[in-house]
């Protein structure tokens, strides 16, 4: 059977065909020599003899940009469509005008730290700083691979600081839960789901009660709500919302359900296991209607500087703060590391802080 990558394929007439790129014409396009057999392993060895030939280093000539689309194709229906268009959008916006015409071989590592500290000059968050990076990375590694091209790696690492979303104060959460508990209904409920079992937005607009189990108190996390720009037919909405797999493979999983919020969940228990928790209906919410819901509670509340996430933030905060072991708290976020949780997800209070250091005191009661 014909394997993904190899340019072999099988011919309307019956026969295989293995086509192997053995030069560039003048506008730079793959000329090809073709290998054909009456089996799929027969042009296989012919492929392997010819030794799959790729044009010479000295002679190569391909501009960043037809790299940059072979790897954005090399990548299409392999990745999360969210993450495909990510990419795309951020090669289009910052990387495309500086260096799509040059030819890659010609590129420097120089240059490219330089267009980097130019970003970074202009005020381009680290998260933004790295992902630019990382994308120029995988088209060089995906040149060398594919055309067997030299290319640079030694390219400014942007400096990375820490997230800036912050987690509610003891007095702020509860300040939130007593809202809830006063407006409970099945959007409070999600809520408190994010809360106290630290799920992202797309996980609470995806969560239906099948993957509820309030008699064992688990619920399970196997997808996520998104909307994505529709860039396949221009003639439909610009945006679609779809559900598809969490983040990460590591963000599949169990997380335990606090018996107080079980307790309220079972008030507006529904037994259609189809229907979503956040609507009580089968029909979803997506995150930015419940995003504008979530910013209209807390400016209520007069904590309008939060955004939804700060739940999450706070429910790894609190577990800290609570002695839970970080690598179960990990696990607990899906998070794929432990050092993710603590860099990003943990804000311990000052009163946390001031309680941990006063263990000094019994230290020395027992000197």
């Amino acid at each position: 059977m014909a394997r993904h990558g190899e340019n072999i394929h099988k011919r309307k007439d019956g026969r295989w065909e293995a086509r192997v790129i053995v030069g560039y014409d003048d506008n730079h396009k793959a000329i090809y020599k073709s290998y054909y057999g009456n089996t799929y392993e027969e042009v296989k060895q012919k492929k392997e003899l010819s030794g799959d030939l790729k044009p010479s280093r000295l002679s190569f000539s391909i501009t960043f940009d037809e790299a940059a689309l072979e790897w954005l194709s090399s990548r299409k229906g392999k990745i999360k469509i969210s993450s495909y268009n990510h990419y795309l959008n951020q090669y289009e916006l910052h990387i495309k005008p500086v260096f799509a015409d040059q030819f890659l071989r010609n590129i420097t590592s120089e240059q490219y730290s330089h267009f980097l500290i130019e970003k970074e000059k202009e005020g381009y968050s680290s998260g933004t700083l790295c992902l630019i990076r990382t994308i120029i990375m995988m088209i060089l590694k995906h040149a060398e691979e594919t055309h067997d091209i030299l290319t640079v790696h030694d390219i400014y690492m942007p400096k990375q600081n820490k997230n800036d979303v912050e987690a509610f104060t003891k007095e702020e959460q509860l300040s939130l839960n007593h809202y809830l508990y006063e407006h409970i209904d099945h959007y409070a409920n999600a809520v408190a789901l994010s809360m106290y079992c630290g799920l992202r937005i797309g996980e609470v607009c995806a969560l239906q009660w099948k993957d509820l189990n309030l008699d064992q108190g688990v619920l399970t996390v196997s997808k996520t709500l998104i909307r994505v720009q529709n860039k396949e037919n221009e003639e439909k909405s610009r945006t679609q919302v779809v559900i598809q797999k969490p983040k990460t493979s590591s963000s599949n999983r169990k997380v335990p359900i606090p018996d107080c919020v079980v307790k309220e969940l079972l008030r507006s228990f529904h037994d259609d296991p189809e229907c979503y928790v956040i609507t009580g209906t089968d029909h979803y919410m997506e995150p930015r209607v419940c995003l504008r819901k979530f910013k209209k509670i807390v400016s209520e509340l007069n904590m309008e500087h939060y955004t939804f996430h700060a739940c999450r933030h706070t429910y790894a905060t609190r577990c800290v703060e609570l002695g839970i072991d970080a690598k179960i708290l990990s696990e607990m976020l899906g998070h794929s590391s432990v050092r993710t949780t603590l860099d990003r997800y943990v804000h311990p209070s000052m009163d946390f802080k001031k309680s941990q250091v006063n263990k000094f005191s019994e230290l020395n009661d027992n000197l």
